[in-house]
């Protein structure tokens, strides 16, 4: 939905910026900006300590490990972080890696697990309908799920899940002046990623 919503935004920009012409592309893949000669990426998470790029950060992202009703009334509302460990659990890859969870283990503190993954995807959409269809659990971001989790399609597990947000940052090569056209992009993203944040919080 945050895609959608980022991608109107900048859309309307182009009435503003009729000389402006927009090459849209969506990956879950790192790219790399140089070599791929990209004007301007967002990107979730860590962004890495790139001497080549600059950026901005334009929101953050928070996420939660969440399962359907359905599959909570099969397997049982977890009591623990461990009891991840026994459940069926969808995993996120990029880059040909599946990416760890961050839990609340039971002594209050954030770590970073490995649970054992039944299905593995590497799309974001993908593996929020495949919890939402009751294939396993999820660690989702709250902007993807937000309407699923709102709707009671996708119930939050609360004893797993930690007050944790990542950072969302627009990048771009330092080698190229960003011209007013970009900024302008830059600040309607900002307020596009932070009013549908807002919304499904």
């Amino acid at each position: 939905m945050a895609g959608f919503v980022s991608c109107l935004s900048l859309l309307r920009c182009v009435l503003e910026y009729p000389e402006l012409k927009l090459d849209i592309t969506f990956t879950d893949r790192q790219v790399d900006l140089i070599k791929e000669n990209i004007d301007l990426a967002v990107r979730l998470g860590d962004t890495g300590n790139s001497a080549s790029l600059a950026g901005r950060k334009i929101a953050t992202q928070r996420s939660v490990i969440c399962a359907s009703p359905a599959y909570i009334n099969r397997h049982g509302l977890l009591g623990s972080a461990e009891e991840l460990l026994s459940h069926y659990c969808l995993g996120f890859s990029r880059d040909g890696r599946v990416l760890p969870w961050k839990v609340l283990g039971e002594n209050g503190r954030m770590s970073l697990i490995a649970p054992p993954v039944r299905h593995i995807v590497s799309h974001g959409e993908a593996l929020r309908n495949a919890a939402v269809g009751g294939m396993g659990i999820a660690f989702l971001s709250t902007w993807l799920a937000g309407d699923e989790i709102a709707k009671g399609e996708l119930r939050i597990i609360p004893v797993t899940t930690p007050n944790y947000d990542a950072p969302v940052t627009a990048l771009w090569p330092v080698s190229r002046n960003l011209s007013p056209r970009i900024w302008a992009v830059v600040d309607r993203l900002y307020a596009a990623f932070n009013e549908e944040i807002a919304r499904t919080r």
